[in-house]
């Protein structure tokens, strides 16, 4: 299932049986504007699924361990770019960047 598509036109997918390692090595091949992209979708929709927390665990779980992951890869300059290449310097304005980017799905 897609989440969304990147500036640079690569399709994110939705794939929950999909292993931590396969996410992180899929991650690492992305280019930097993607994976920002990527980072700023995430940001959208652990915000999305924190009300659900608490009903849904094991769901909320699964997008928390993606974006720690995600953070823990993405490198320091390839995040400040991506700021200053979509004018969004606070960690709000990324937020809402990642939302636009989702398909109306996951909004």
């Amino acid at each position: 299932m897609e989440i969304g598509k990147t500036r640079g036109g690569t399709t994110v997918q939705y794939m929950p049986n999909q292993s931590l390692e396969r996410f992180k090595a899929d991650f690492l091949n992305l280019v930097n504007c993607d994976k920002f992209d990527v980072y700023c979708m995430y940001q959208w929709l652990i915000v999305r699924f924190r009300p659900k927390r608490d009903a849904q665990p094991e769901e909320y779980n699964w997008w928390e361990t993606r974006l720690t992951t995600i953070i823990d890869l993405i490198p320091e300059d390839c995040v400040e770019q991506g700021k200053l290449e979509t004018d969004t310097p606070t960690s709000n304005k990324m937020v809402q960047f990642g939302k636009n980017m989702v398909n109306s799905f996951w909004r």
